[in-house]
Formats: structure tokens, C-alpha cells, sequence
């Protein structure tokens, strides 16, 4: 397959810190506590590995882990990701490629840009 130009598709908001990527029927179609899922996905993603052990959240924030993959109720991978968005709040691009069949075959969200920009375009967000 060829390089495909990348397709704007829209942006998405930021507002705590980080974008889940999942199938939204396993990670919110089940009645639960909200925050309690938040902490949990939280806590992962400041996991610090340095010297091979895990140090507390907050001592390193360059060394942060920065991501979570988020496990089935029954352990196994696949239920989400979560990913920490570049510096942190904001509105950001969201981009495809697609196949020669016209279907999506990548999603980009760009939190930092290739010149090292933060792209975030809180202009497009209305004022209240």
C-alpha cells in the first residue's frame, strides 16, 4: 500500500491530561464508579520505571510511563489504551489515511507536531 495523505477528520478536547482509545461498549457500557476508573487509569499511566523498579507518581515526571493498556474485567489485554496527551489540556487534530477501498486504516491524534508545536486549538472551542 502506498503512503496515503492524511484526511483531517476533526479534533478532540482534552481535559484530563490523557485520550482513552477502546471500544466505548466495554469501557462504559458497564454501570460503575466513574472516578474510581479514572484513579485506577491515572495511577498506571504515573508509573515510573527507573532502575527497574517502580518509583511513586510524581518524582519523575520525564521518566512517567505516560500510558496504560487497560485490561479486560478478566485480565487479558485489548479493553483500552490510555495515552498521555503531549502537554497536557487542549483541542487537538485528529487525523486518517485510508485504504484503496476508501476504509480507514489509521487514526492520528497529534498532541506535539514534527517542528516540536503544540497544536492546540482552544480558538475552536466557544466561549461561555
Amino acid at each position: 500500500m502506498s503512503k496515503k495523505e492524511r484526511e483531517l477528520i476533526g479534533h478532540i478536547g482534552v481535559d484530563a491530561g490523557c485520550v482513552q482509545i477502546g471500544d466505548p461498549c466495554y469501557t462504559h457500557g458497564k454501570a460503575g464508579d466513574w472516578t474510581e476508573y479514572c484513579n485506577t487509569v491515572l495511577s498506571k499511566m504515573d508509573e515510573v520505571r527507573v532502575g527497574g523498579g517502580l518509583r511513586p507518581p510524581g518524582q519523575c515526571y520525564k521518566a512517567r510511563k505516560n500510558f496504560a493498556q487497560i485490561p479486560y474485567d478478566m485480565g487479558h489485554e485489548g479493553k483500552a489504551i490510555v495515552v498521555g496527551s503531549g502537554y497536557g489540556d487542549g483541542v487537538y487534530p485528529v487525523t486518517v489515511t485510508r485504504n484503496d477501498d476508501g476504509r480507514i486504516a489509521s487514526v492520528l491524534v497529534t498532541f506535539i507536531d514534527d517542528k516540536g508545536n503544540h497544536p492546540n486549538h482552544c480558538d475552536i472551542l466557544p466561549r461561555v
